[in-house]
């Protein structure tokens, strides 16, 4: 928390410094990345266990990418993040709508292959990587405190899936 306030305030700064040097309004925007899991199998687990697993928790060292526009794609201007060991994370933006996706989204979109495992919808995959993990538009009220969850998915539940052809946990 005391690194995440020290930064803030480095951020501040910078953008007071450059504010007066151009003419573009700079914002800063904050927000924290958490993670959530799902129950995969196995022995039944007691409520609280599923509780934990369900509970949102601090994703440290996540590399976000923020892309100009309100979809993801290869052509949009990209400035990337990192966050904290607590999940938090500072950027400085001009005004504008931003599309925020996670380092793998970075990359250009390539279909999955069908195996002996996984039978999997391409068109689905296609729409899930073009959409933002959170979509933002700066400049006409504060972006402070956004959120962003990842769920983390088990290898028979994950989305755009069609079929599964593996052992399923007992």
């Amino acid at each position: 928390m005391k690194s995440f306030l020290i930064q803030s305030i480095f951020l501040f700064a910078f953008i007071s410094c450059s504010a007066q040097k151009s003419k573009a309004k700079m914002y800063i925007i904050s927000g924290k990345v958490t993670e959530t899991n799902q129950y995969c199998g196995g022995a039944r687990p007691s409520q609280e266990m599923l509780d934990e697993l369900t509970a949102p928790k601090p994703l440290a060292d996540k590399v976000l990418l923020i892309k100009s526009g309100k979809i993801n794609t290869n052509t949009r201007s990209v400035q990337k993040t990192k966050t904290d060991p607590y999940g938090n994370f500072t950027l400085i933006l001009k005004a504008g709508t931003y599309c925020i996706v996670e380092e793998s989204k970075g990359k250009k979109f390539t279909p999955k292959t069908n195996d002996e495992i996984y039978e999997w919808d391409n068109d689905c995959l296609k729409k899930n990587w073009e959409a933002c993990d959170h979509l933002m538009v700066v400049g006409k009220e504060k972006v402070d405190n956004i959120n962003i969850n990842y769920q983390k998915y088990c290898d028979y539940r994950q989305p755009c899936l069609k079929k599964f052809k593996g052992p399923l946990p007992q």
